[in-house]
């Protein structure tokens, strides 16, 4: 007990790290998320691949403080692993992250930015499946969130780092002008540029449908945008960026 008449805080538990991570104490489990980021940060190559197809299900922990924990070992998985390990798990730890994590204040901002991070490590196409689900969630900030973070990643990366689910974005893009989500509809237009920024005059008619101030709309904010800006790049563009960048330099 403690000075004032209340049961003192449960001690961190010692042991392994993986029992650790199963504790019913949520500061036993910040403290193994901890450790395992550090893990992942290091290169640890054993965590890697023991570990991996655990963090989906981490994602999913129900303590807000611990959830925070739990997307950052994430994050760090996402900066150093190795893509191909990645992407086995990318699109079942965006789905947790979108479902479980966008809806929290504390913990929102740390989800979308993982989100960048698995695109930058070339899993853009299954995060960009799980946000275009996510736009539909039934708890609207939930699909407020996952609308920002498309537009944000059309805008950082472009529709290359998306591949095949940029005609997915092009067709929702047009839906979510009529939304009865506010935060959803907000985001309509912004993506609509973002993509026409790549597209150019062939993305027009996807919108011939909407309501003619819809279109009035889009067309202005068609013609007022400017030239691709990616300000994010995937792992294999970085490399050969800095490739050609060593080349000029020689």
């Amino acid at each position: 007990m403690t000075e004032q008449g209340e049961p003192a805080p449960a001690p961190v538990e010692e042991g392994p790290l993986a029992q650790r991570l199963e504790s019913k104490a949520w500061k036993t489990r910040v403290d193994a998320y901890e450790e395992l980021a550090k893990l992942f940060e290091g290169g640890d190559e054993g965590a890697v691949e023991e570990y991996a197809e655990n963090l989906p299900k981490l994602l999913k922990d129900s303590n807000v403080n611990a959830q925070d924990k739990a997307i950052e070992a994430a994050s760090a998985f996402a900066r150093k692993a190795p893509t191909g390990t990645i992407a086995r798990v990318a699109g079942a730890m965006m789905g947790v992250a979108v479902d479980k994590a966008f809806g929290q204040a504390k913990c929102k901002a740390k989800a979308q930015e993982l989100a960048m991070l698995l695109i930058e490590a070339e899993a853009g196409e299954a995060v960009a499946e799980e946000l275009i689900k996510g736009v539909g969630h039934k708890q609207p900030k939930v699909a407020g969130a996952a609308a920002e973070s498309l537009r944000t990643a059309v805008e950082a990366f472009g529709l290359r780092a998306i591949g095949q689910q940029g005609k997915a974005v092009v067709k929702l893009s047009v839906a979510m002008f009529d939304s009865t989500n506010a935060a959803v509809r907000g985001e309509a237009k912004p993506i609509a540029t973002e993509l026409h920024k790549y597209m150019g005059a062939a993305l027009r008619e996807s919108f011939d449908n909407l309501r003619p101030a819809q279109q009035k709309d889009i067309d202005e904010a068609f013609a007022a945008a400017g030239k691709p800006a990616p300000t994010r790049k995937t792992r294999s563009a970085a490399a050969k960026a800095a490739a050609a960048a060593a080349a000029a330099a020689a």
